[in-house]
């Protein structure tokens, strides 16, 4: 099984590595990426104002070992930053 991690507050960041690996950060305008097979889960305020969590997959639309964010519709943005 791979590692599992999450982090509270917002602009916080979490990285998990290897496979199957699970992240999520649960503060808005957090940043997060996992490994091979992996998830993560940010929080981002939708356009109403009310809390959601977007869930993205290594392999099924987001990149493994890659660094991302979401935006006000819930899509996930790559970023280059650590």
């Amino acid at each position: 099984y791979g590692s599992k991690q999450a982090a509270s507050g917002n602009y916080s960041t979490q990285a998990a590595s290897g496979e199957n690996a699970v992240t999520m950060a649960a503060g808005v305008g957090g940043k997060a990426k996992t490994g091979l097979n992996g998830a993560i889960a940010l929080t981002y305020k939708d356009s109403a104002g009310r809390y959601r969590i977007a869930v993205g997959y290594a392999g099924e639309g987001i990149k493994a070992d890659t660094w991302y964010y979401v935006d006000s519709n819930g899509k996930f943005i790559e970023t280059g930053t650590d």
